[in-house]
């Protein structure tokens, strides 16, 4: 599965903020740049499953884990 993660800026914990459909993975291979564009999530309040603390986010904060990425596996993703 290929997800959007965010990061708690308090305490690094990354968590699923959501899935990215297969369909927008296709057409950004097809794209000249291979790019596949972050979802508008605007300067929103989000509260962290671990610690519960709320801190704001936007697109620049969103990363990107595929079901390949072992970086991510095992940190609480």
């Amino acid at each position: 599965m290929t997800r959007w993660l965010l990061v708690c800026p308090q305490c690094d914990h990354k968590f699923a903020h959501i899935r990215i459909n297969e369909e927008t993975i296709r057409e950004a291979y097809l794209d000249s740049y291979g790019t596949d564009r972050k979802p508008e999530i605007g300067g929103r309040k989000l509260t962290c499953p671990r610690c519960e603390r709320e801190s704001d986010y936007g697109q620049f904060t969103l990363i990107r884990e595929d079901d390949s990425d072992d970086s991510a596996k095992g940190k609480g993703a």
